[in-house]
């Protein structure tokens, strides 16, 4: 664990790269640890449609490893947050407003202020924090739209069969 913590760490770099490069790293692999779980357990509630979007973003993780070790630990930021704000408005969309899967939006907007959150990184966070605000916005026009695919509580009352035998 430590090893890939420390991927990607130059002993030239500056001690904020350092501390930038090593959370990324942690927030990277609690990210993939998180969507690789999701793509273990969607199936079993009979969600199939997100497989793809999960697989995806696992595939996109070892690029992210890469890129810091190449030392472009900004381009692996980027990789990181846009294609978590991907896989955020997807989630959204497909599952539709129910879910309040757009709650997901703040942890992730939270990492990026504790991480950006410098005065050498700070124009990378406002247009970060741009591209999460456009996404939001989005998934707002698609809800009043009508766009959004399905409603998770319709949903919820066909599986509730698996979810009775599932839960005791």
């Amino acid at each position: 664990m430590k090893k890939l913590i420390n991927l990607g760490v130059k002993t030239t770099y500056q001690p904020w790269e350092i501390f930038f490069v090593r959370k990324l790293n942690l927030i990277v692999f609690i990210g993939t640890f998180n969507v690789f779980l999701s793509f273990c357990t969607f199936p079993f509630f009979n969600l199939p449609e997100f497989q793809y979007d999960f697989l995806v973003m696992i595939l996109i993780a070892p690029f992210i490893y890469w890129a810091n070790h190449l030392g472009k630990y900004i381009l692996a930021m980027y990789i990181f947050y846009v294609s978590g704000a991907w896989l955020m408005f997807q989630l959204s969309v497909k599952m539709g407003i129910d879910s309040y899967v757009i709650l997901f939006f703040f942890p992730l907007i939270l990492s990026q202020v504790h991480l950006l959150g410098r005065r050498e990184t700070f124009k990378h966070l406002f247009v970060l924090l741009s591209v999460y605000i456009l996404s939001i916005v989005c998934i707002g026009l698609a809800y009043f739209t009508g766009i959004m695919k399905f409603n998770l509580k319709q949903m919820f009352m066909t599986n509730s069969a698996f979810l009775s035998w599932y839960l005791p």
